[in-house]
């Protein structure tokens, strides 16, 4: 029997976002009995909720409502009304290509054995890319199997179960689906993956299952995000230390005695950019006035890097002193 697909959308104040997906879905390939379509409106406001109440579409389409909760909340209740043998994780903000659903149900078809399926997330051709933009792109901010020869082995340490992703539903509540304690940016989506991970479950990238990220960020933005995410990392590592190396952890927890090789040189970048925020002055003001214009974008690249890094590893630093 042919598998199907329940793709699951949280959402939260962003209907526009939500109406983008829902008509580039109506566009799929894949047959309209081989998925349905779960959005689960995660406490949005009135007058939003009341805008995505009147949304409708011609396949398998319901809309479910909760208080806010966060990501890992809304989409346990999505998965929990599913009724697909494959769980299609994708957030308001990614515009799927419409050969999405169908390269990710027949990567499962074709698997003798449990797989999640993390799928590409460029930004869509509308988007005017500035040098930031460029960066995170080529970094594989968002699509982290972009650059596989960064990572030992091949592959993140961490692998994601992000706003493009899917999951044989049996192996995701088989491992306990999203831990909800995890609600802060940039967590919840690497616990589960490394849950599922341990458990036997093999990450697949397959650049072909395409979802536009329709949505952008500027630098300061970013770099708040970075804090939040280094914080919210110190979480997971809290539950499993075995990820302290491969997540650069030991750099900003152990002595600089403790480390080796070019973990070494991180830590005194590091401790001093720490220590004398103010070095930071001159690339930031380099990044602001150079993002806009394309021709500077590799020199700028390494400083976005090193300003970036360090939000994450503040972030860090502060949730090893809170615990």
């Amino acid at each position: 029997m042919a598998m199907r697909l329940s793709v699951v959308i949280p959402t939260h104040n962003r209907p526009q976002s939500l109406r983008r997906s829902l008509d580039a879905l109506e566009a799929q390939t894949l047959a309209r009995d081989r998925f349905e379509v779960l959005a689960v409106d995660d406490g949005s406001s009135p007058e939003h909720r009341k805008e995505i109440r009147q949304f409708r579409a011609p396949f398998g389409y319901r809309l479910l409502e909760k208080a806010q909760g966060g990501l890992p909340t809304a989409r346990n209740v999505g998965a929990e009304r599913a009724t697909g043998d494959v769980l299609l994780f994708l957030d308001d903000d990614v515009v799927p290509h419409p050969d999405l659903l169908l390269q990710h149900l027949r990567t499962h078809e074709e698997a003798d054995e449990p797989l999640a399926v993390v799928g590409a997330l460029p930004y869509p051709d509308h988007v005017e890319l500035d040098c930031f933009l460029w960066y995170l792109e080529q970094s594989g901010h968002y699509d982290l199997y972009r650059n596989p020869k960064k990572y030992a082995g091949g592959a993140p340490p961490l692998p994601p179960l992000n706003g493009n992703s899917s999951v044989r539903r049996s192996a995701f509540f088989d491992v306990g689906r999203y831990d909800e304690r995890f609600s802060s940016y940039g967590s919840e989506d690497l616990e589960l993956g490394y849950r599922l991970n341990k458990a036997g479950v093999r990450f697949v990238y397959n650049p072909q299952a395409v979802g536009y990220h329709d949505h952008i960020k500027d630098f300061p933005r970013f770099c708040h995000d970075m804090e939040l995410a280094g914080e919210s990392l110190i979480g997971i590592y809290r539950i499993y230390p075995e990820i302290k190396a491969a997540k650069k952890i030991d750099v900003v927890e152990d002595r600089l005695s403790q480390l080796h090789g070019k973990k070494k040189l991180i830590k005194l970048i590091m401790a001093t950019t720490m220590a004398l925020p103010w070095v930071l002055a001159l690339p930031r003001a380099v990044v602001r006035v150079g993002t806009p214009y394309m021709g500077l974008r590799r020199v700028l690249f390494p400083l976005y890097r090193w300003v970036a890094h360090h939000h994450y590893a503040v972030g860090m630093r502060r949730g090893l002193d809170d615990a």
